[in-house]
């Protein structure tokens, strides 16, 4: 991080400076050194606020909103409130993509908070959202909405999102095999918490072998 600061620093202006705090901030928090990445989403958010670009201050917003409530999670109140903002600044925006990426944030926090009753409005309206049918954004906006299913109680909607979801994960290429490889754990959790082993299983294997892992252990 001190390499960041210093390269932030020789850039002087504080769109520039922002820009590398932001940068430095999601690749911490897909590393997971996520206490990492809240300070330089923190540091990334308050460069932009000296800047004029609105739509970088609310999309920066929202990225330290999400990091927020996933390194402190007892603060998932002030990171639901970022979001919140974030969200309202987008649609003033029309920024539909973006709007997309937030909601399902708003949910998934919600979720991990034990307020899955209120995350439901916010990630069907994102699925609602036009998008393309087959990426890896599609696929976490089903998995969150099945551990909203799934919180509330409603195991076969549950079940339903993970086969959608599980139908994306298969076909999907070309992403971060980081990404990919969160998305099928996600996918096995939820369907060990519906007693389907077997498909668990299968999810677990494609998670380990997307993170280097032979499948051999499996076999």
């Amino acid at each position: 991080m001190r390499r960041l600061r210093t390269v932030a620093d020789e850039l002087g202006a504080p769109g520039a400076r922002g820009a590398v705090c932001w940068n430095g901030a999601l690749n911490a928090y897909w590393q997971g050194r996520t206490h990492e990445a809240c300070e330089l989403s923190r540091q990334a958010l308050a460069l932009f606020g000296e800047t004029d670009h609105t739509l970088n201050l609310a999309t920066v917003r929202g990225i330290h909103g999400r990091i927020l409530g996933r390194a402190h999670p007892d603060r998932w109140e002030e990171a639901l409130a970022l979001l919140l903002r974030a969200h309202a600044e987008l649609s003033e925006l029309n920024q539909g993509y973006l709007l997309i990426d937030c909601e399902t944030e708003v949910a998934d926090l919600l979720v991990r908070a034990d307020e899955a009753e209120r995350a439901l409005p916010y990630i069907r309206a994102a699925l609602a959202r036009p998008q393309a049918p087959a990426t890896v954004a599609m696929a976490d906006s089903r998995l969150v909405l099945a551990e909203a299913l799934l919180a509330v109680g409603d195991q076969a909607g549950c079940r339903e999102e993970i086969a959608h979801a599980t139908e994306i994960l298969a076909t999907t290429q070309g992403h971060q095999r980081v990404m990919l490889a969160r998305e099928w754990h996600r996918t096995a959790a939820l369907h060990r918490a519906c007693g389907a082993v077997d498909e668990a299983l299968h999810a677990y294997r494609q998670a380990l072998l997307l993170t280097g892992h032979s499948a051999s252990a499996w076999s």
